[in-house]
């Protein structure tokens, strides 16, 4: 008996230590790096006050090399995606983006994704560091 406790409590440990706690978040989004651009997928849970998505490519020394913002707007039922003069109609959960990456010699580049409001407020957060 103590020895199938150990194994479920191990078993939940283990679970808990290598998810991924996005608790309080309103947006998931994963960034693949290329040696020509980096891609982005943006999953908004909580669409209704985001109104731009915001990305910055930084180097370590957190200075901004490239900054883009997609607008993000619901007409007729239906979200509609703005970003490098381009409109297409995408579903929240569910968005790509990407950016040209002319800086290769960065030891240690940072991709930073901020959900904003109509106010250019920060609605949400995330960052990825390429190592």
């Amino acid at each position: 008996m103590k020895k199938i406790t150990f194994i479920i409590y191990f078993l939940f440990i283990s679970i808990g230590l290598f998810s991924q706690n996005r608790e309080g978040s309103i947006f998931y989004s994963f960034v693949e790096k290329t040696d020509s651009e980096y891609k982005i997928n943006v999953d908004i849970y909580e669409v209704e006050k985001v109104e731009f998505i915001k990305i910055e490519l930084v180097d370590e020394n957190k200075n901004e090399l490239v900054v883009e913002t997609a607008e993000l707007a619901l007409r007729e039922g239906k979200y509609y995606l703005k970003f490098n003069n381009t409109e297409k109609e995408v579903v929240p959960e569910d968005i790509n983006l990407s950016i040209k990456n002319e800086y290769n010699d960065i030891k240690y580049p940072q991709i930073n994704i901020k959900l904003l409001d109509k106010l250019l407020r920060i609605v949400d957060y995330s960052q990825k560091v390429f190592y």
